[in-house]
């Protein structure tokens, strides 16, 4: 999964520091693409943990007399995706290395050391030529430096927007495209997407989906339990509300199996998890209704309460008796 951030912060120039300023602009800066995020940064790379994969990670920040902007993407990459670099040069004892990660929108040319499965060094930027020609080819407008850089970042090529097409989306724009990138929606997300039947017609739906954290395992692992084909809505707001796979196991495990979606939603949002339900059982309620679980969970009565009653000689009461006494302040 693609973890893409950037960050801008923006500072008022006053005229009293108008020399000062004067001066930092002709110092030399950072290269940036358009005075927008830096060509030129970091690289860090560590493949001790990551099997299969590598995790590596690309960063840097830039400053003007405006604003400083900074990005960090970090992803797991098959060693194969960064071109140059071997597995001898992993596992070696210090070497330089030079190798390229390239996407369509341009190629990121990294330098450095690697020793140990683990290194680091810088990179430079570079836009293709050739993905401006294929946005012009179908129909879409020439990115600037900085969204080229945003878009690799976001891993947003050709391809992408060929899926998009092929799923029934309407053509982006390139503010669209770059949008995708930086929220991680991502040709996997559209694919994951489409085979769940949601092909949402617009990129706000899809971003808002990517945003709320409903995506290809969450789905999933909710269709493994017996809910298939929640709408796209209904998927936001159980994400939204708590409701995941562990939530569901639990509940079915206390003997709670087939709730609807409301119940899912309405247990979660009044606190009625595992927990409750075994302290109750401890106490000697089993088997209570769902309604009367949340009933029970908002008038403030738990095992602990239930117990309290019970030493008192308070034993064996109905949940709406319970209720009574604790509404009573008893």
């Amino acid at each position: 999964m693609n973890d893409f951030r950037i960050r801008r912060q923006r500072r008022l120039v006053q005229c009293a520091f108008a020399g000062v300023l004067l001066a930092a602009l002709a110092a030399p800066v950072r290269a940036s693409s358009d005075d927008g995020l830096p060509n030129d940064g970091q690289w860090l790379l560590d493949a001790s943990r990551q099997g299969a994969t590598v995790q590596f990670t690309l960063r840097a920040s830039s400053s003007s007399a405006t604003h400083h902007d900074d990005f960090e993407m970090t992803n797991p990459m098959r060693l194969d995706s960064l071109t140059g670099l071997s597995n001898d040069q992993l596992n070696s004892a210090g070497t330089h290395v030079s190798f390229r990660l390239i996407r369509d929108a341009g190629t990121f040319a990294c330098d450095g050391w690697i020793a140990h499965l683990k290194g680091g060094g810088t990179f430079h930027f570079a836009a293709s030529p050739s993905f401006a020609a294929g946005l012009a080819k179908r129909g879409i407008g020439a990115p600037s430096g900085d969204q080229s850089l945003r878009l690799a970042l976001g891993d947003i090529g050709l391809g992408y927007i060929d899926e998009l097409k092929a799923d029934g989306y309407a053509r982006p724009s390139i503010e669209d495209l770059v949008r995708m990138g930086d929220h991680g929606v991502n040709t996997a997300f559209l694919k994951d997407m489409a085979g769940f039947g949601y092909r949402l017609q617009n990129v706000d739906a899809l971003v808002r989906l990517r945003d709320h954290g409903v995506d290809g395992d969450y789905l999933r692992a909710l269709a493994a339990l017996g809910y298939k084909n929640i709408s796209a809505e209904d998927a936001v707001r159980v994400r939204d509300h708590g409701v995941d796979a562990g939530f569901i196991r639990g509940m079915e495990k206390d003997g709670y199996s087939g709730l609807s979606i409301e119940n899912l939603v309405r247990l979660r949002d009044h606190g009625v998890d595992t927990v409750f339900v075994d302290e109750m059982r401890s106490a000697g309620y089993s088997n209570i209704a769902a309604d009367d679980l949340v009933r029970l969970r908002d008038h403030g009565v738990d095992g602990a309460y239930v117990k309290k009653l019970a030493s008192h000689g308070y034993a064996h009461l109905s949940v709406a008796d319970l209720i009574r006494l604790r509404d009573s302040g008893i």
